[in-house]
């Protein structure tokens, strides 16, 4: 959400980072936005760095998850940012509610695209592998092929190849307790 200067960097349920640029140069208009914004029930903390014009706002997500409360957190919003438009606000309760912030449309594609191709490999090899373990022994493979094959040390080398197998493997494969829901 993009308009009248007002942008939402990044929502999760119980925090939002909006940049306001107006910040930067008026310290009287942040300290507007963050009256406004600290007199709202459920809301937790304010704060406001004006050299990264951004506006940090805690909240108990119980509490703004509710229409109405919603509607005293859009309020002083509308009040400082005019041209805000009903429909940005929507999805600005959409992001505060469910903690989803707007993806570009390239990387949802390029996650549909490693989804469905794990898939299909995860389907050719009956369930025996998958890509969180193809892609880092492809990598060890390449690390092992140059330590054998190769006269000159050429970028990378062969232990770039091991430690890059190595840290993705552990990446994609985090400890059971480590996993999230």
């Amino acid at each position: 959400m993009d308009n009248e200067g007002l942008t939402v960097v990044h929502a999760i349920p119980g925090r939002i980072r909006l940049k306001v640029p107006q910040v930067r140069d008026s310290p009287l208009f942040a300290n507007q936005i963050e009256q406004r914004l600290a007199t709202i029930p459920g809301i937790q903390k304010v704060t406001i760095n004006p050299l990264t014009s951004s506006v940090l706002v805690l909240y108990d997500t119980a509490v703004v998850a509710s229409p109405e409360s919603f509607q005293a957190f859009a309020e002083p919003l509308s009040a400082l940012f005019p041209g805000v438009a009903v429909k940005d606000l929507e999805t600005l309760q959409a992001m505060l509610t469910n903690g989803t912030s707007a993806v570009p449309p390239l990387a949802t594609g390029v996650r549909a695209f490693f989804a469905s191709l794990n898939a299909q490999v995860n389907t050719t090899t009956a369930g025996a592998a998958d890509l969180k373990l193809l892609l880092p022994l492809a990598l060890f493979a390449l690390g092992i092929r140059s330590l054998l094959v190769s006269e000159k040390r050429i970028s990378p080398t062969w232990y770039d190849f091991l430690w890059f197998a190595l840290g993705t493997y552990f990446m994609l494969n985090p400890k059971p307790e480590e996993r999230q829901p």
